[in-house]
């Protein structure tokens, strides 16, 4: 099995840099056209891309506009290729009439800026792209074996569900579902999406993914992917993802590791690292934390590096105590810590979530690591992090 060891390097860029005469930069600008100026875009081609890999900036609109543009490329603020484009046959292009593409081996993200500079007409554009994963020279990239662990709980339908519409079920319980993609959607697409990209170097890249969501429809539980593991393409769990868009039952941590079990019994590469990101906007229901505990042991001994994300708007403090009462609140049999096990409501939540001295709740003890994001829509980056860092390795 690989190990992971997250590096960070910095190679020197090993393209060509778009040089231009300063004194087009300098010139004296015209006044002011009358009239309205069409606004431009700009858009590259792909987004994500692995160093050696080119990036075609298409330009688009402007078309009352004939002047031309100073266009910049900076990474991470710095300054690294300057030149002036201008409307040629098949668009905006360099002096030299080549396409206006770049190759870039730096790992980092990369801002194209547009600025018009010949008429004072206010027009200008900017986009991005992103160099993702370099690797020192003498190594390659690495493949991973990740599954995406997804919480579906009821409570999504008000985090991270758009058109969320909400019914209520014959037992009382209620489920959502949602008009749009979730955030947990995006996220995962993105996440595979930057995998099979990394893929297509070749040699040992290559990663295997796969999905699993907790609950099932009986409110606790879980349910597979029912396309299983498989080499990491664009559209390879899109179906297996609208699960997310109908929300609904608790937060069983012990039924999704369970399904993470299930999932890494089968690990498809064996020499390659295995990864779970689980994902949850709540702390767990369950009435047996204890077996939560021993799901999350499992794991770890087969070998299996859990990285956990909370998405939650309030502090940890905070959380623990509206969670509590949120527990506390459930009547009957139906509360968690009704069982035996436990002797008293402290005792319940001493192993649920911790106490602070010499016991770990179950989302510590059961994580590598834990990510705390504030809203949804940040998970795209988390796992692109992720994905950087803990998935792909250089060796």
């Amino acid at each position: 099995m690989s190990r992971l060891n997250p590096t960070i390097v910095t190679l020197a860029m090993i393209s060509g840099v778009y040089g231009c005469n300063s004194a087009e930069f300098s010139q004296q600008r015209g006044p002011k056209n009358k009239g309205t100026i069409e606004q431009v875009s700009c858009k590259v081609m792909p987004s994500v891309v692995i160093p050696g890999e080119a990036v075609s900036v298409a330009i688009s609109g402007a078309s009352n506009y004939k002047g031309r543009f100073e266009q910049t490329v900076a990474l991470e603020g710095a300054v690294i290729s300057q030149q002036i484009i201008s409307r040629q046959e098949g668009g905006y292009r360099p002096a030299d009439g080549q396409p206006n593409q770049f190759t870039f081996n730096k790992q980092g993200n990369y801002q194209v800026e547009l600025r018009e500079i010949d008429y004072n007409a206010g027009v200008s554009a900017s986009c991005s792209f992103k160099v993702f994963k370099e690797c020192p020279e003498g190594t390659e990239r690495v493949g991973a074996n990740v599954a995406f662990i997804l919480d579906n709980s009821g409570s999504h339908g008000k985090t991270d569900c758009v058109g969320s519409k909400k019914t209520s079920k014959a037992d009382g319980t209620v489920a959502y579902s949602c008009s749009e993609e979730t955030n947990r959607e995006k996220a995962v697409k993105y996440a595979v999406d930057i995998l099979a990209k990394v893929g297509e170097s070749g040699g040992k890249a290559s990663s295997f993914i796969s999905m699993a969501s907790f609950p099932n429809s009986a409110i606790s539980g879980y349910q597979i992917g029912k396309s299983g593991w498989t080499e990491a393409a664009s559209s390879a769990l899109s179906e297996d993802l609208l699960v997310t868009r109908k929300p609904y039952g608790m937060t069983p941590y012990g039924e999704g590791l369970e399904a993470t079990e299930r999932l890494f019994d089968l690990t498809p590469d064996l020499e390659k690292a295995k990864i779970a990101i689980f994902v949850t906007d709540g702390l767990p229901t369950d009435k047996d934390p204890i077996f939560a505990m021993e799901k999350a042991q499992a794991l770890k001994a087969n070998g299996v590096r859990v990285i956990s994300v909370l998405v939650s708007p309030n502090d940890n403090d905070e959380l623990i105590s509206n969670h509590k009462s949120f527990i506390n609140n459930i009547g009957g049999e139906d509360n968690p810590w009704y069982s035996i096990d436990y002797t008293s409501s402290d005792d319940y939540f001493d192993y649920l979530l911790g106490n602070g001295d010499n016991l770990k709740g179950v989302l510590d003890n059961m994580s590598d690591q834990v990510i705390y994001v504030k809203e949804a829509k940040q998970l795209k980056d988390t796992f692109e992090s992720i994905i950087s860092e803990q998935a792909i390795s250089c060796e």
